[in-house]
């Protein structure tokens, strides 16, 4: 089933609609063999999960630690890293969470914090 974007008068029409009774009866086994049966569905994730299988996120406090290593106020860290200081202030804050690729380079200012400044000082695209 494609993935369509509708309007909100659109999905309530649907959610009507929907035999929510029939959902409510599959059992584990059913969804199960459902998603197996669909090769783009999201494998069930939760016994990973339960296991402890991935790391938590990146704490705010700890990407407060990190810019402070640098000695850069909140916008002028931002504008080495070409980010928007919202961007900055709202993962120190724990607003939001930086994705992967902006939790690699946070571990690598953690580490060389010299380093990583001095080679975004000028950072010109050519």
């Amino acid at each position: 089933m494609p993935i369509v974007k509708s309007s909100a008068r659109q999905a309530a029409k649907k959610h009507k609609t929907f035999n929510w009774t029939r959902h409510d009866a599959l059992s584990d086994k059913a969804i199960a063999r459902q998603i197996a049966n669909h090769r783009d569905a999201v494998p069930d994730m939760t016994t990973a999960l339960q296991r402890g299988e991935f790391s938590s996120p990146i704490k705010p406090e700890q990407i407060k630690a990190v810019r402070r290593k640098t000695g850069l106020s909140q916008s002028h860290f931002a504008a080495r890293l070409q980010l928007n200081v919202a961007t900055i202030r709202n993962w120190e804050q724990g607003r939001t969470h930086p994705d992967g690729a902006a939790v690699t380079l946070l571990t690598i200012i953690n580490r060389e914090p010299k380093l990583v400044m001095r080679a975004l000082e000028d950072q010109r695209v050519h």
